[in-house]
């Protein structure tokens, strides 16, 4: 049964099949599909209306030895649901997320370096990257983790071995996340 069907590509349309899915639509566009039954049951945004953020540190930061601090990451490149503010992602989607982090220091002293990922402002996740004084040490982190749309926040932190400054720059120290699955 049809809940409204109609061929307006304004306002919101609702549609409805005989097997009890749902499609919602705004200005032409597929906002998200409720599925009833099935393996993808439930609901499945349309991929532009999933939250997705990429952020770059711009300035140079002191990271003090062995000592936790929050990466500070001051220019967006994009943030499509302003999910991204003060370093912190606040994901409003309930779903899995993939989150991705770089950090890269100024100096080749010889150390070891970790990126962690918080969430709630717990230590949640991490990388870790020995170095060697014949290089300039990188972390990376990248994994795949569960929102629950409402409470949930996710930072980046970083610790060194021996205190000394992060690299900033678009290409060396950034933060990224988007929303692979919803709940």
């Amino acid at each position: 049964m049809s809940i409204l069907n109609a061929t307006t590509t304004s306002g919101v349309v609702l549609t409805g099949d005989t097997t009890g899915n749902l499609t919602i639509q705004s200005a032409g566009n597929t906002v998200c599909t409720i599925t009833a039954t099935g393996a993808n049951a439930g609901i499945q945004l349309a991929s532009w209306a999933a939250p997705a953020f990429s952020a770059y540190q711009s300035t140079l930061q002191t990271l003090s030895t062995s000592t936790n601090t929050k990466i500070l990451f001051q220019t967006k490149e994009f943030d499509t649901n302003n999910n991204f503010a003060s370093s912190t992602f606040t994901p409003t989607v309930a779903g899995y997320y993939q989150i991705n982090a770089s950090g890269a220091l100024v100096s080749s002293v010889a150390t070891w370096s970790n990126l962690k990922l918080y969430k709630n402002g717990s230590y949640f996740k991490q990388s870790f990257a020995p170095s060697s004084s014949a290089q300039i040490d990188v972390a990376g982190f990248t994994g795949l983790v569960y929102a629950n749309g409402t409470t949930d926040y996710f930072e980046i932190y970083g610790v060194v071995g021996a205190g000394q400054n992060t690299n900033a720059g678009q290409t060396v120290t950034w933060f990224s996340a988007s929303l692979v699955r919803s709940a």
